[in-house]
């Protein structure tokens, strides 16, 4: 994509990504910059301008969801491995003291490294819970993934 690119330091050779912006909440990326969760990229540096934010962040090496599910590498096991893991993400972001909702988490934003490590990406519309609110204001996305398991008997 265009507006995601991968960038290496001059001064130690890191690769990280680069985001440019149109729809965020920065109030959301500069407290993530200053409070980082753990299996989530951390996020180096944050630039507004009038109409985008340049966004620098750590680079996780890996695999989506999305790419090991059309692979057919995404057993049973691995999925049920995959959303305790994603829980434990969800549940750091819904206990901060003021809750992060992500509003996006999809197998294209589930990264999972050659350790076993998920990790939650993309948190571009991202907005801080609002408990008067009970519902979002606008469709994100009108793409839906359904990964059947076969039952196993416990």
């Amino acid at each position: 994509r265009p507006d995601i690119i991968l960038v290496r330091s001059v001064m130690d050779d890191r690769i990280f990504v680069k985001k440019i912006l149109s729809t965020y909440d920065v109030s959301v990326y500069k407290y993530l910059k200053e409070h980082p969760i753990d299996n989530m990229p951390r996020i180096f540096e944050a630039y507004e301008s009038a109409k985008f934010l340049i966004i620098i962040e750590e680079y996780i090496e890996g695999n989506t969801v999305e790419d090991l599910i059309s692979q057919h590498y995404f057993d049973q096991s691995k999925a049920i491995d995959t959303v305790k893991q994603l829980c434990i993400i969800l549940d750091t972001l819904h206990n901060l003291d003021k809750p992060i909702i992500h509003r996006d988490i999809k197998p294209s934003n589930i990264m999972i490294t050659a350790s076993g490590q998920v990790y939650l990406l993309d948190v571009n519309v991202a907005k801080w819970y609002k408990e008067d609110e009970s519902e979002d204001t606008k469709l994100l996305t009108s793409r839906l993934i359904y990964l059947r398991l076969p039952r196993t008997s416990q």
